[in-house]
């Protein structure tokens, strides 16, 4: 977070009209928490790691929300005081507030982005619910338990997890459920939905171990939250790997056969083009 806002504060600074843009894909996020980016984190301080890997998460939360951008960098350095100047005035002049979230670029009205209302709904009704479940502790959902209640296999299991919870949020649960086909409510897709949904602000997540700084615990955002009580649009990017779990099984099957034909064309054009550089040494 301090690296970025350093970075947009260099616009404006001959006094001139300034625009800043940042550019973000989900994948690029997945990208930098691979092995390859952190395989230095391990000779880390804890704490040091700690706070690095958090204010990593404010960034995450800052480009993909839905909420005030300024706001939210105010908010992560305290700021309090101007954040209330803000709230009360029309300062502000992010993307979010002026009704343009996603415009420049032209995401918000993208062709390839799907309405996953029903989808997210029972994804995020699963996270509402995990969360009761660690309630008294003060903790977050786990991934795991978010899938194990999207695709729970008999009403005992159900029953057997959910002691405590309030009946609505489990009614809740049941409905959406069973208004989707089986197919979109395997672990499988539901993960695939899951980070769709982190990737675009509608979930947050806090490290959950100063042991483990890979595990996470997640939460609702405020955004999150609206879509469970207004029912509004969820309009996503299916992932690759989602749009190949919506093919049919024959469609799965050419694909993966043309992948394994481009696999070997592409070794055996690498002989060919080694067998050619041996030659000409």
């Amino acid at each position: 977070m301090e690296d970025f806002h350093q970075q947009i504060g260099r616009a404006g600074r001959d006094g001139l009209p300034s625009r800043c843009v940042t550019l973000f894909g989900n994948s690029d996020w997945k990208r930098w928490f691979s092995r390859y980016f952190t395989q230095q984190y391990k000779y880390w301080d804890k704490e040091d790691l700690k706070r690095h890997l958090e204010s990593t998460e404010h960034l995450h939360q800052l480009v993909a929300g839905h909420s005030c951008r300024q706001q939210a960098i105010l908010a992560y350095f305290g700021r309090t005081a101007e954040i209330e100047v803000l709230k009360s005035s029309r300062l502000c002049r992010c993307d979010v507030c002026l009704g343009r979230r996603g415009a420049r670029l032209g995401t918000s009205s993208s062709p390839e982005r799907r309405d996953f209302f029903r989808e997210a709904r029972l994804v995020l009704e699963a996270v509402r619910v995990a969360q009761e479940l660690t309630k008294r502790k003060g903790k977050g959902a786990s991934k795991e338990t978010v899938l194990k209640l999207v695709n729970w296999k008999s009403e005992s299991f159900l029953d057997s997890v959910t002691p405590g919870i309030p009946k609505a949020l489990v009614k809740n649960l049941r409905v959406f459920r069973g208004e989707l086909p089986g197919a979109r409510r395997t672990q499988s897709y539901g993960s695939e939905v899951f980070d769709m949904l982190y990737g675009d602000g509608y979930l947050t997540r806090q490290i959950s171990s100063a042991k483990d700084l890979r595990c996470y615990v997640w939460r609702l955002t405020d955004f999150g939250e609206s879509v469970l009580t207004w029912g509004q649009p969820v309009p996503l990017l299916p992932t690759s790997k989602l749009r190949k779990l919506e093919m049919e099984p024959h469609q799965r099957n050419e694909l993966a056969q043309a992948q394994a034909d481009y696999k070997k064309l592409k070794t055996e054009a690498f002989k060919v083009m080694l067998c050619l550089t041996t030659f000409e040494s």
